[in-house]
């Protein structure tokens, strides 16, 4: 395949076509690997406004350094992805991207000189608003404003100029969402999505960009963790930076009846009728809660490094609570009832 041209803004189409654009819900679960020590330590909701660096969409621009209206971060959303319908791993897509390079994960402990090392991190957070990335990979928008794969596989230095347009010409969206080299490149490992967050724009619809205020994808009001990954060779910490044990039932109980009440505030925007593969028909806002249900109990499978669990299994889960007044509370204590099982 020939190498990525440089972006040309005048083919990139206004507004973006719902095609074009991946919503990811409130409530979705983001894994990322951090470094919370070093010479440039972070906490775990933090954006990165140094750049650009050597990552593949820093849309900062030159010269390299500290931009206040400019921040990245690179996370791996909690999906399903093709061509099955399993959702990927988290935890295998942040240390393919972070580690892959170097062939080697580095624990982060004593640097140099006997210096603090990087104390890489891998946390889950859920976002509490919707997120919205360009889609560059499942979609044929790269292809239609004459690009092509090689900004998601390609020279790295020739998708920056790709990511700074993009920051340009739509300032409402949250960053792109594209597929990694790391895991395109190793036909062994299977498929995978991440997104690139940043900084975005906010302006009054229709007025020219006139330096209108930057508002962060998310800050710690925005995300909540879920679970920092208690292994020792990645390191934990919770939100307090304290140390963090294993989950409790409770906890888990907890995050689940939020995950479904978060669902069930969006029930009037999914009143109509689905028809599913078998004949049948199935409201729209039941379809949805199982599925975030679904996303949400996986994750916490995923983190304890568990298979995940099947629709089945959460619709006999689902069956059990119907009736019930306290059907909210029935629905979670059953998800919660499975992440606990062995």
């Amino acid at each position: 395949m020939s190498a990525l041209p440089a972006p040309d803004a005048s083919k990139f189409p206004h507004p973006l076509p719902p095609s074009a654009v991946r919503t990811l819900p409130a409530g979705t679960i983001f894994g990322r690997i951090y470094d919370a020590g070093g010479a440039h330590p972070a906490r775990w909701h933090e954006l990165r406004h140094f750049g650009p660096t050597g990552s593949r969409f820093d849309h900062h621009p030159d010269p390299v350094g500290h931009h206040p209206n400019h921040a990245v971060t690179y996370v791996t959303p909690q999906i399903t992805v093709p061509p099955e319908t399993a959702v990927q791993s988290l935890l295998l897509v942040c240390l393919s991207e972070c580690f892959s390079d170097r062939g080697v994960i580095e624990r982060g402990g004593v640097g140099a000189g006997g210096t603090g090392g990087t104390q890489p991190r891998f946390v889950l957070f859920a976002t509490t608003r919707e997120i919205t990335l360009l889609d560059l990979i499942d979609s044929t928008w790269v292809t239609d404003v004459g690009g092509n794969d090689q900004i998601n596989t390609g020279d790295r230095s020739l998708s920056r100029p790709w990511a700074r347009a993009i920051h340009q010409a739509y300032p409402d969206v949250d960053g792109v969402f594209y597929r990694p080299r790391t895991i395109a490149q190793r036909p062994q490992l299977p498929e995978a999505r991440r997104g690139a967050v940043g900084a975005r724009r906010r302006r009054p619809a229709g007025e020219p960009d006139r330096g209108h205020r930057t508002q962060l994808a998310w800050t710690h009001r925005d995300a909540r963790v879920v679970r920092e990954d208690p292994r020792p060779r990645l390191g934990v910490e919770t939100r307090k930076e304290g140390v963090m044990t294993a989950r409790t039932w409770s906890q888990d109980l907890e995050y689940l009846r939020t995950t479904l009440t978060r669902a069930q505030q969006t029930r009037y925007r999914r009143q109509e009728f689905v028809q599913l593969e078998d004949g049948n028909t199935e409201l729209g806002w039941v379809l949805y809660e199982r599925e975030q249900m679904l996303a949400a109990v996986n994750a916490l499978h995923a983190a304890a490094g568990k298979a995940p669990v099947s629709s089945d299994q959460l619709q006999a889960a689902e069956s059990s609570a119907c009736g019930h007044v306290d059907y909210t509370s029935k629905f979670a204590i059953g998800c919660a009832d499975l992440v606990a099982a062995e």
